[in-house]
């Protein structure tokens, strides 16, 4: 259902809810084992809520990522107080990643308890709503509202942005059909959403799309329209909550540009850690805004924001995962603050030893070609060289790379298209072998990490101590020769630092 972006009309129109036994909905301890799991939601009050208080929510907490963004230390501060004040069965990261990777991130999995709870689920954002395509400007965050309801439509529970702060249970909230904040005479939002799966407004709000979805707009479909078209007029939809519930005028005031102890009359605060701009001033001089706030510098803000961080973030295993999660593992890193003028504590490697290449159109290997791949297999040593290629290899150089000893063991091909867009922009169809070059390049190392190499790029033996750095684009930091407009023979090798031999090698290989 997320991931396609359809809507299932038959759960749509349901009429009652239906738990699932694989979603634990109800609280044994309030519910008792002989409690119904079917309630009528015709007759259901979401004023006072279950009539023996039993809770008809999951306790499980949703947020959803798209893109390759990073962990921020913000994002794991929200995490960490999702578990540490709900305290859910289940943390469920909706995203269209294979993995996360950063120091925040393991900071996540590290924490006791938490790690055993937290699960991915694959989900492609949403393209289109109904018959309407998404925005292209806005497409993250419009796919981000309509993934949410999908979201809560099949499991239900807690949804939460990924910069929204839980102050304390909200267990109370689970015993209605839904509830979201919502101001006096203003509209709802959409940050925090406590709902059952089958909840009425869940289906209108959805269904507020189909006739008009504002591509323009940024929170028009997310908080005005379902506002309006639906709620003004069925109110008795959810549970509203007026203030303490994501959102309220002066919360940024109150966060950054002030310390107070009122935050923790609230259920949730939505954290607006990307609208700093409203601000419009600075704390102090030391305290300026916009910043993105890390463990490196939040004690210099002495605001109700570094309470709440305070009150969550665990500081003392810090360096402990820091250091531990920088021994060789190249998914740890986080390079917020990372100098790159020493390297990495202790000189640990945090580039995997791999080298790529990328070959468009180009099935057969040159001479040349083939003694800058054996040379960078005799002196760099990788664990792995990859072939990027939309072609099929054929030819005698590649029989040959096939017979040196181990070379087979290290080489795989990866099937490669060449990209023929970068953000909804066309490359040039002139030059799309080479600006998809240059494009697939940066796509290959934000997905492996490693080295990329042009095809004759021809280098000594590498100081290792080069793979300690972050920037690994120019990690050939001996490069010898490139051979752009003439051939390079034998005899302008012998002094390229064991390139000869490499040559030599090959020629015995041909033979």
């Amino acid at each position: 259902m997320v991931a396609s972006g359809k809507v299932n009309v038959k759960q749509l129109i349901t009429h009652r809810f239906e738990l699932e036994e694989t979603v634990k909905a109800f609280d044994t301890a309030k519910t008792g084992a002989g409690n119904p799991v079917k309630i009528m939601i015709r007759c259901f009050n979401n004023d006072t809520g279950t009539a023996n208080g039993c809770y008809i929510v999951p306790n499980i907490v949703h947020f959803v990522r798209f893109g390759r963004k990073p962990f921020t230390f913000v994002d794991s501060v929200c995490v960490l107080a999702a578990y540490k004040n709900q305290k859910p069965e289940i943390i469920f990261f909706h995203t269209d990643q294979p993995y996360f990777r950063g120091l925040y991130w393991n900071i996540i999995l590290s924490t006791p308890g938490l790690g055993d709870i937290v699960r991915l689920k694959f989900a492609r954002a949403p393209s289109r709503i109904f018959a309407h395509p998404l925005s292209f400007e806005w497409r993250r965050f419009h796919g981000g509202d309509i993934a949410r309801l999908q979201i809560l439509m099949e499991y239900g529970g807690i949804y939460l942005d990924n910069d929204s702060y839980i102050v304390k249970s909200l267990d109370e909230f689970r015993r209605f059909e839904m509830t979201v904040g919502w101001k006096i005479n203003g509209n709802l939002s959409n940050q925090v959403i406590v709902a059952h799966r089958n909840a009425r407004f869940l289906r209108e709000w959805l269904l507020s799309y189909k006739d008009n979805y504002r591509a323009k707009s940024w929170f028009y479909n997310a908080g005005i329209r379902p506002t309006q078209a639906v709620l003004v007029k069925r109110p008795e939809l959810v549970h509203r909550v007026s203030r303490r519930l994501a959102e309220y005028n002066g919360i940024a005031s109150m966060l950054y540009l002030a310390r107070t102890d009122a935050w923790r009359e609230h259920y949730a605060i939505h954290l607006l850690i990307n609208h700093q701009y409203m601000l419009g001033k600075n704390f102090s001089s030391n305290a300026t805004y916009p910043v993105r706030f890390s463990e490196r510098n939040i004690d210099k803000y002495p605001v109700t924001f570094r309470d709440m961080v305070y009150d969550v973030f665990p500081f003392a295993q810090l360096n402990t995962t820091r250091r531990a999660k920088f021994e060789n593992n190249y998914e740890a890193v986080d390079f917020e603050g990372f100098n790159n003028e020493t390297g990495s504590p202790s000189g640990c490697y945090i580039v995997p030893n791999f080298v790529h290449f990328v070959r468009f159109n180009k099935p057969k290997l040159s001479f040349v070609e083939a003694v800058c791949m054996l040379s960078a297999f005799h002196h760099q040593k990788p664990e792995k060289i990859y072939i990027h290629t939309n072609v099929k290899a054929v030819g005698k150089y590649w029989q040959v790379l096939a017979k040196v000893k181990g070379l087979s063991q290290v080489l795989e091909f990866k099937n490669l298209p060449i990209p023929r867009e970068i953000f909804g922009q066309k490359l040039s169809s002139k030059w799309n072998v080479f600006h998809g070059g240059d494009v697939a390049r940066l796509r290959i190392l934000s997905e492996f990490g490693g080295a990329v190499f042009g095809q004759r790029q021809l280098f000594g033996p590498i100081d290792k101590p080069v793979q300690v750095f972050g920037d690994v684009v120019g990690m050939a930091t001996r490069e010898i020769a490139s051979e752009p407009k003439h051939r390079i023979t034998l005899g302008s090798l012998r002094n390229f630092e064991g390139n000869y031999e490499v040559v030599c090698e090959l020629r015995a290989q041909t033979s």
